[in-house]
């Protein structure tokens, strides 16, 4: 069942869980995602992003509080970010958070190459402050580049002008009309004061799927069949280029770019 209620976007989803148990989330302005809804009394935020499983019912994975692939109602409600593209021909737009890393995102730089494919970064200010030289290889590449704050904030715990002021910082190392929120947490205020620090063309970049890589209670199959399941032509994909996400990405990422080359997908870069 989904019920929205206009004012303060409330969602409620209910579904079955893999083995069988039914799972209630509620989703939007004023709540957090929770097994047990509690109301929160901060307004005009954007959702915990909610990811449903591949299947035609609406199955949750009821331990990690969201679900894979964006719900449709998701993308209505908060139409003006941008959570996929239009499906022209067979792209697909994986994109990497919270790098650059010395060492993760180069492996990705690599591995990309060997598949002639491009991507999008989404970059932690502080992180291209301590490896400027990773982050110049990311766009002498041809890859995309975004802004993620400078710290890595969480726009419900922040105010807004700490929020941008901290996007700003990142503005001055990341040159990027490209902005994803971390933890896709943002307050409306604050996505629309985007443009005072990233121009009139500041686009919010949300996903359709995630790949869950930053989660160690997924295997890295059930990472790999994340993406595998649940992206079409034009998805929004992300992974994460970091030690939190190594573990499974060092596994996923060399499988699913093998996946997509053989399913005749044509991997590209955010350009808007």
């Amino acid at each position: 069942m989904v019920y929205v209620v206009w004012g303060v976007a409330v969602v409620v989803l209910v579904g079955t869980d893999k083995q069988g148990g039914n799972c209630k989330f509620f989703w939007g302005s004023t709540f957090h995602v929770s097994t047990i809804p509690r109301m929160q009394s901060s307004s005009n935020t954007i959702l915990q992003t909610l990811h449903p499983t591949p299947t035609n019912a609406l199955s949750l994975i009821c331990m990690h509080r969201y679900f894979i692939k964006t719900p449709w109602i998701a993308k209505k409600i908060f139409f003006n970010y941008i959570w996929s593209l239009p499906a022209t021909g067979r792209d697909i737009y994986l994109s990497f958070d919270d790098g650059p890393h010395p060492e993760i995102t180069p492996w990705v730089l690599d591995l990309l190459a060997q598949y002639e494919a491009k991507a999008s970064f989404f970059c932690i200010g502080n992180n291209v402050a301590l490896y400027p030289e990773v982050y110049k290889r990311i766009t002498n590449e041809g890859h995309a580049v975004g802004n993620h704050t400078y710290h890595h904030l969480n726009g419900w715990k922040t105010s807004e002008a700490a929020y941008i002021g901290d996007v700003k910082q990142a503005a001055q190392l990341i040159d990027s009309k490209l902005f994803r929120p971390p933890y896709g947490k943002i307050r409306s205020r604050q996505a629309k004061n985007l443009v005072n620090v990233l121009g009139e063309d500041a686009r919010v970049v949300m996903w359709d799927v995630l790949s869950g890589d930053f989660d160690r209670a997924f295997t890295s199959q059930q990472c790999y069949e994340n993406v595998i399941r649940n992206i079409a032509p034009g998805s929004i994909v992300v992974f994460h280029d970091s030690e939190k996400a190594f573990p499974h990405l060092k596994i996923v990422l060399p499988r699913v770019l093998e996946f997509l080359k053989e399913a005749n997908y044509s991997m590209k870069k955010i350009d808007l």
